[in-house]
């Protein structure tokens, strides 16, 4: 799991949402193996582009130490378990919203 990065990740649907009905966008924490930041960027972007959203910001992008990883609610240890080659981002639970208050 050498380089995986998690993030707080902000998606709004391109179109129709694959989030739910009614729903604004939604919030997920993804992890995803890339050597860099700007390499977790491009990967997420791509990935939630394949599930038709946008991605609207990242927080706090960070390098998955084995303290984090202590330290990390056990999805995200399961996500970041999960990691592989042919499987290199990973995310579960999307928390949607549905009032856009911007």
């Amino acid at each position: 799991m050498s380089a995986a990065r998690l993030s707080v990740v902000h998606v709004r649907p391109l179109d129709v949402t694959p989030l739910g009905e009614g729903a604004r966008g939604a919030y997920a924490n993804i992890v995803a193996h890339a050597e860099n930041d700007e390499e977790y960027a491009a990967i997420v972007r791509a990935e939630m582009a394949e599930q038709r959203l946008f991605v609207v910001d990242f927080d706090n992008i960070r390098l998955i130490t084995p303290e984090v990883l202590a330290s990390c609610e056990d999805e995200i240890q399961e996500l970041a378990a999960a990691i592989s080659a042919r499987y290199p981002v990973q995310y579960r639970t999307f928390d949607a919203y549905y009032t856009d208050d911007a």
